[in-house]
């Protein structure tokens, strides 16, 4: 599992906020889709903008996309966002830093921006070396025409 967080904490009375973002494959092959993870863990003063469906994932299309509950422990609140991801294209790509707004407290007005890592996955092709030569398909087949 790949796997890379932020902590963001000023010297003063600032609240925590981390970010994480993981995905469960580094290496697919074109197609293959793969769950990456948006995890935030936030004091429960702070205010979140909960990132949405059509969050900017570089070259890899949305499938499908999960948010799972908050769950609060000791003043943390941790929320888990899966997104089902797919690219259908070979070579290395980069999942951009995901953002993350957050507001100090339910009353600001002003936002701070958070990101996460950037991760790297590479897309490997279904074709194997040997399989260089494909062949082309085969022509349609003519039927005789019965006339009885």
């Amino acid at each position: 599992m790949f796997f890379i967080g932020i902590i963001y904490a000023s010297f003063a009375q600032s609240p925590l906020i981390e970010v994480t973002a993981e995905v469960d494959q580094s290496v697919i092959t074109i197609g293959d889709r793969i769950t990456y993870t948006l995890k935030i863990k936030h004091d429960k003063d702070l205010r979140i903008e909960e990132p949405g469906p059509g969050a900017n994932l570089g070259m890899f299309e949305i499938k499908d996309y999960e948010i799972h509950d908050p769950v609060e422990e000791d003043g943390i609140v941790s929320e888990q966002y899966d997104y089902t991801i797919s690219v259908f294209d070979t070579g290395k790509f980069v999942i951009p830093p995901f953002p993350v707004a957050f507001f100090p407290s339910d009353t600001s007005k002003e936002y701070q921006i958070i990101k996460s890592d950037p991760i790297e996955i590479t897309v490997e092709s279904v074709l194997k070396a040997e399989d260089t030569n494909i062949k082309d398909i085969k022509p349609p087949v003519l039927t005789p025409i019965n006339y009885t």
